[in-house]
């Protein structure tokens, strides 16, 4: 077998292991797609490498990319690759009509029903043109790179199956990820059949406490919590609080629900008509993917608000939006844990989260000292809105940066890397 730099031994010395393994991330989302799904798994790679650890993460090609290495090409690309960065693996997927059909609900309800309960039952997951497509690269890259450990982050359940093979062949341990929900997002017969298709997994870790508290009633282990972090200028930059010349409500991330995306605009417009004559006009501002459906629902505050719309933005000008917020907002969605609330957290500025929040977020924001409001109505939200600008406009929220440094990719990665080397210690 072909090894890179003489890699010899699986079996090598645990203490050696320690300081330097040989890992494999596998996640669908290519992290250079402009969504949340393809940050995670690169920040840790990323803070892999820092770590002196060798990093491959696996994912889908890009769309636009038709490029998929032949096989002789992999050999050059670990042969060749500079591991002070990871090695990112886009695979294209194979065509799948009828996957692709079930994907974007282009089918007839029932028959996307039994579709999915069938694709699930005998392929485990939806994506498998994904997983299939890999299937072609496990052999080369375990003979040549020799992994330590496998990590599959589940925003489905193919990303988990590429892991649990890339395992089994190498003969290592797994570790699977929960980053989404396995309650919202596998149908509920399916449920604990497929959990007991990835029971081998030797550790588990989850994006938030609600995650984990999920998981834990399909799966045998209790997952570590692993928070996504933020980039060190959420840190360690300067907080722009004392610009607010002219309030400004931004809302940022997915709206999930219509009506609650409705209802938190309306609340808007009930606080911005109620407030003095001649007060300067707010701005409302938005940051996100959802941008043609914000702009039609905001149609409202046409005729006392002015607009800021954007879409993804780089989390440099996020940050710098958010911080000169009157106060921030997202809309909340019981499916998910927003993990938003902690960049909204370093970004200094008041939180309101709309129509609802679970006790984990009261927390965090407790925690960091952040000012933090749970709106259930457009009423609270109007009241919420005055208080703040009576209060909070010449107010910069004090930031102990001790305390946002647990919010870090590194601080998380401490975390991450110690479940990474106990369950290569007790393989």
């Amino acid at each position: 077998m072909s090894t890179i730099d003489g890699y010899a031994d699986t079996n090598r010395d645990y203490f050696t292991t320690c300081l330097s393994m040989r890992l494999i991330f596998v996640n669908h989302v290519h992290p250079q797609t402009p969504h949340v799904g393809g940050l995670r798994a690169y920040k840790f790679a990323l803070e892999g490498v820092k770590k002196g650890h060798r990093v491959i993460l696996i994912c889908e090609a890009l769309n636009s990319s038709p490029y998929t290495p032949s096989l002789k090409e992999l050999r050059n690309l670990l042969e060749s690759h500079d591991w002070s960065e990871p090695l990112i693996l886009g695979i294209r997927p194979f065509r799948s009509f009828i996957l692709e059909q079930i994907r974007h609900k282009k089918v007839i309800p029932a028959i996307r029903k039994v579709l999915v309960t069938w694709s699930y039952l005998v392929n485990s997951g939806v994506f498998t043109d994904f997983s299939s497509a890999v299937k072609a690269y496990i052999e080369p890259i375990v003979d040549m790179f020799r992994p330590d450990l496998c990590w599959g982050i589940f925003g489905n359940t193919d990303a988990w199956l590429v892991a649990q093979k890339i395992a089994c062949f190498a003969r290592i341990p797994w570790v699977a990820d929960v980053k989404d929900g396995w309650d919202p997002f596998i149908p509920k017969p399916l449920r604990n059949i497929l959990a007991r298709r990835f029971y081998d997994a030797k550790a588990m870790t989850a994006n938030s406490q609600y995650q984990a508290e999920l998981t834990m009633h399909w799966f045998p282990h209790k997952p570590v919590v692993v928070y996504s972090g933020v980039d060190d200028f959420f840190i360690y930059e300067k907080n722009f609080s004392d610009d607010l010349k002219r309030p400004r409500i931004t809302l940022v991330g997915s709206t999930y629900s219509q009506e609650n995306l409705e209802r938190f605009i309306y609340g808007i417009r009930i606080w911005a008509k109620k407030r003095p004559f001649g007060s300067t006009r707010p701005i409302f501002v938005y940051a996100g993917g959802e941008v043609e459906r914000v702009r039609l629902a905001a149609r409202v505050l046409e005729d006392v608000c002015d607009f800021e719309l954007y879409g993804y933005l780089p989390l440099k000008e996020l940050f710098e939006i958010c911080s000169r917020s009157l106060v921030n907002a997202y809309i909340w969605s019981p499916k998910t844990f927003h993990h938003k609330l902690i960049e909204l957290i370093c970004c200094g500025r008041p939180i309101i989260a709309f129509p609802g929040e679970r006790k984990e977020a009261f927390q965090l924001a407790n925690e960091a000292g952040a000012q933090f409001y749970e709106c259930v109505s457009e009423e609270h939200l109007s009241n919420t809105l005055k208080r703040i600008e009576k209060t909070g406009a010449s107010q910069v929220l004090v930031k102990n940066r001790e305390v946002r440094k647990r919010f870090s990719w590194t601080a998380q990665a401490e975390i991450l890397f110690e479940v990474f080397t106990e369950a290569v210690r007790r393989s």
